[in-house]
């Protein structure tokens, strides 16, 4: 069986963007909820829908841990 290295890679490629949510989230970080500075409202909710999607795909014990950042 000879392989076509070129067309199964674009294959691939084109399927990796078929349903893929990258741009909503992209979106959504960006633009909707803007510059995260940290220790920010923002960045409190970026960290929030960032676990949130975590909840919607099925990943257990996601949450959102607090730390001391030195700046």
């Amino acid at each position: 069986m000879i392989v076509d290295w070129s067309s199964a890679e674009s294959s691939l490629r084109g399927g990796a963007w078929i349903g893929s949510q990258a741009s909503d989230h992209i979106y959504t970080l960006a633009d909707s909820i803007g510059i995260r500075w940290a220790g920010t409202d923002a960045d409190g909710r970026a960290a929030e829908y960032i676990r949130s999607r975590f909840d919607e795909y099925g990943l257990v014990n996601s949450g959102i841990e607090e730390f001391d950042l030195k700046t």
